[in-house]
């Protein structure tokens, strides 16, 4: 899109305030669509049809444009809007995690916007390892031509709240004299009814014995198992979204 943008302000210098908000393309019927706004005071239908033009010109013509234009408009409840598409979009699976990301517009006198988010902690991870701060930056500065001060927070606090009691209960557990400790041992694994993959492990560890973040293999009973699907921020080759699967699921082996 950048390189597009490039192109049509270097040879249509009426249409360098032109703002554009999105752009998407029908494979079936050829067609191009592009919904735009503009700065300056008036926009002709004749504007739009050069403009139309001057789009298809790019293709080399062998395209179908049509044209969507309104006055430019921006503020802290339009970045905003813009904000959480951009998320839907292409971090769709944020909102499979059941946490909210909470959002925070507001103007600074240098006219510069600052973007606060405060996500929790599964999202902020995911958000973080993949470069979420700069891609946003770029995509808000592509469709208004502001500046921004973004900035990620873990939302630590409501982490915190909504653990409390399983930590207190942990806790108990741990310092209780009625409870008696186990020993855990690995497990081996025999009898297997192979239906899908490869098995390539001899032993499987109980889950409460398990020290490292790193691959692990367990077992045990699962419940309220749901699959839920999302569209990748990546595209088949056709330009269709890839859609995506996620399993949630409670593992449970006994061991506490």
């Amino acid at each position: 899109m950048k390189e597009f943008l490039d192109y049509l302000r270097q040879n249509y210098y009426k249409y360098n305030d032109i703002v554009f908000t999105a752009i998407e393309y029908e494979v079936n019927t050829n067609i191009l669509r592009c919904r735009m706004q503009y700065v300056s005071d008036t926009f002709s239908d004749n504007d739009k049809f050069e403009l139309e033009k001057a789009i298809s010109s790019y293709f080399n013509n062998s395209i179908i444009v049509e044209c969507k234009v309104k006055k430019y408009i921006v503020d802290c409840d339009v970045i905003q809007e813009y904000i959480m598409r951009f998320i839907q979009q292409y971090f769709p699976s944020c909102f499979q995690n059941g946490e909210d990301i909470a959002i925070k517009v507001s103007k600074e006198v240098n006219k510069v916007y600052s973007v606060q988010l405060k996500a929790g902690a599964d999202n902020y991870a995911y958000l973080e390892k993949n470069d979420f701060v700069n891609q946003l930056s770029e995509h808000l500065q592509l469709i208004t031509r502001e500046e921004y001060n973004i900035s990620l927070q873990s939302d630590t606090v409501s982490s915190m709240n909504s653990t409390t009691d399983i930590l207190q209960e942990r806790y108990d557990l741990l310092n209780s004299t009625s409870i008696q400790k186990i020993e855990f041992e690995p497990i081996e694994v025999a009898n297997i009814h192979n239906i899908v993959g490869e098995i390539d492990v001899d032993f499987v560890y109980p889950i409460a014995s398990i020290q490292s973040d790193d691959k692990v293999v367990c077992v045990g009973t699962i419940s309220r198992y749901a699959i839920s699907e999302y569209k990748s921020r990546y595209k088949n080759k056709d330009g269709s979204c890839k859609i995506n699967k996620k399993a949630n699921f409670v593992l449970e082996d006994g061991s506490g």
